[in-house]
């Protein structure tokens, strides 16, 4: 009766009353019964090939059953009508079982015409396998958390919280999402060990490490840190990631010194980032970090380099700066979290002066002038050294902050010296930077933000080899160069000097009457120049008149000087200036 099976199925299909089939299928001829039963078999056989594929996916999974379930569903419905075979049995051809590769395999599973649930399972089995390698994957198979079957929700909830994917170098789902999920999932061993991985303080039983399914023992190992397993497991490159993020993240460095130049740089960056969370040093890692600072991409030759740095060995400090001219991180690593002797950390910054990359708006150089660890003579030292106006204000700003710190005569005067250097020696807009650290600096020691310098004998041999006579030659170069007007602060410093210097120093600069002469005529010069600023040139006359004021004898003289800018565009300050003078 098995062979009348299929023909009958299709005269019911046809519509044929159930009562009626045996006496049709009597009537009927072999020839007509055979055709019938090929129709039936080409559908049965296309449901036997989807029965088959999904106990194959059942395979890579925990729960079971779906096979046999999709059986029954579908012979049930056998044969299909024409007009609804496509969206029953999918139109595709069934997939290769020979196929060797099952990543492959199970990707085309995905691929073809989904059949419930077949694609949905072979999704999630992919990321049990860690075999995803697209978003359209990942999302079905992230769908499947959410699925109306419990069974098929758990093991998309043990296929994402498994070793293999919360190891992965993708982007999985959210710790809070598959948490809950794990939470509710009825496979309790496995469902401890995945919440163990992800950081709860759910409870694994160290049998699990002898479990006889080797996935669920090496994720045991991996949640119990099992050093022996994973050691290794270190061995197996499809084992090697997870095994050595685990052992970095545990402070293992000692176990990765075979391997870790082995790792592929996604691996790295990861296993170098948990060491250097750690903060402590791995000195048995110290050959191979420098081999991945020589060989290493961008990323992992940073993190190597942090590694050294935590090591701590001072010969590696100028080799460690050179490794990126680029990388300011390196620099505030070797200055800040070495442990350097001073004459070390005096090293590093000669080099970076040398390289020209000694700047104040690196992290760590200020901290270097307020602690004291440079020398004060550091800046005058390295002067030399710069080559660009931008770092030579960079070295000034440094002077400042240790001027802010200490106080440093011997710093102060060079400072004052780069303001009033020789002709040529520096340009203008760095002598102006120079007076803009000294005016910083004395406004926060004392009152009169101006500073100390006057035009006093004694006062100019403190600050000036040389005494007066070299002081004029500073003080008419800076006055006199054509860029000067364009700096208005260091104009003001100039007219400040001549306009509030104390009477009772003016004296002994006109009793040096060589250089007093060389002086007097320089600012007639300027005097005499509709260019400058009246500011500037009436800072000038004040000075004259205060010369005059300190020492009577010097009145003819300043008068005849004053005379011929009388009937010039300064005409009312001179007139005004020679009538005070003269007392009328």
């Amino acid at each position: 009766m098995d062979d009348q099976y299929a023909p009958a199925r299709m005269l019911k299909a046809a519509g044929v009353d159930q009562f009626s089939i045996a006496d049709r299928l009597r009537s009927l001829d072999a020839e007509h019964v055979a055709h019938l039963t090929r129709m039936y078999q080409r559908q049965a056989t296309r449901v036997a090939q989807l029965v088959d594929e999904l106990r194959w996916v059942e395979g890579f999974l925990v729960g079971s059953g779906w096979a046999q379930e999709l059986d029954d569903e579908l012979t049930a419905r056998l044969p299909v009508p024409d007009d609804d075979v496509d969206s029953v049995l999918g139109t595709t051809p069934g997939i290769d079982q020979r196929a060797d590769d099952p990543a492959e395999r199970l990707q085309q599973t995905v691929g073809s015409n989904p059949v419930w649930p077949t694609a949905l399972l072979a999704a999630v089995a992919m990321v049990r396998k860690g075999w995803v390698n697209t978003g359209e994957q990942l999302d079905l198979a992230h769908s499947a958390l959410h699925h109306r079957d419990r069974r098929i929700a758990d093991d998309a909830a043990l296929a994402f919280g498994g070793w293999r994917m919360r190891f992965a170098p993708i982007p999985g789902v959210s710790s809070h999402e598959l948490i809950s999920a794990l939470i509710d999932c009825s496979y309790c061993d496995e469902a401890a060990v995945a919440l163990r991985l992800l950081g709860q303080d759910d409870a694994v039983d160290r049998a699990f490490l002898g479990h006889p399914d080797p996935e669920l023992a090496f994720g045991a190992a991996l949640a119990l840190v099992d050093l022996p397993l994973l050691t290794t497991s270190l061995l197996d490159p499809s084992r090697r990631r997870a095994a050595s993020m685990v052992l970095a993240a545990a402070g293992h460095g000692a176990h990765l010194a075979p391997v870790i130049c082995e790792l592929d740089d996604d691996t790295l960056e990861e296993v170098l980032g948990l060491l250097r969370r750690r903060d402590v040093a791995f000195p048995m890692l110290h050959e191979q970090l420098w081999e991945l600072v020589r060989r290493g991409s961008g990323r992992v030759r940073s993190l190597a380099a942090v590694l050294l740095v935590t090591i701590g060995r001072p010969e590696d400090a100028i080799a460690l700066l050179r490794i990126s001219p680029t990388d300011t991180s390196a620099v505030q690593d070797v200055i800040q979290r070495m442990v350097l002797r001073d004459a070390d950390v005096l090293e590093a910054c000669c080099f970076l002066v040398d390289e020209q990359r000694f700047t104040i708006s690196q992290y760590g150089v200020s901290d270097l002038a307020v602690n004291g660890r440079l020398p004060e003579d550091f800046v005058p030292n390295m002067w030399v050294r710069v080559r660009t106006d931008e770092r030579r204000v960079d070295l000034l700003r440094f002077a400042e902050e240790q001027l802010y710190a200490r106080s440093n005569e011997k710093l102060h005067h060079f400072v004052l010296n780069i303001v009033f250097a020789e002709r040529n020696a520096v340009s203008v807009s760095v002598r102006a930077q120079a007076w803009w650290c000294l005016l910083r600096w004395y406004g926060r020691i004392e009152h009169a933000s101006k500073g100390p310098l006057v035009f006093n004998v004694d006062i100019i041999d403190r600050y000036f080899t040389g005494g007066f006579a070299v002081f004029v030659d500073r003080f008419l170069a800076v006055l006199h160069d054509p860029a000067t007007p364009e700096e208005l602060t260091l104009e003001e410093c100039l007219g400040n000097l001549l306009r509030y210097s104390p009477e009772e120093g003016l004296p002994g600069i006109v009793a040096e009457a060589t250089s007093f002469g060389r002086l007097v005529e320089g600012l007639l010069v300027v005097l005499g120049d509709p260019h400058r600023r009246l500011s500037l040139r009436s800072d000038i006359v004040r000075f004259l008149e205060n010369i005059v004021r300190s020492n009577r004898s010097m009145l003819q003289p300043i008068l005849t000087v004053l005379a011929p800018f009388e009937h010039e565009d300064m005409e009312f300050e001179i007139s005004t200036t020679i009538s005070r003078l003269r007392g009328d």
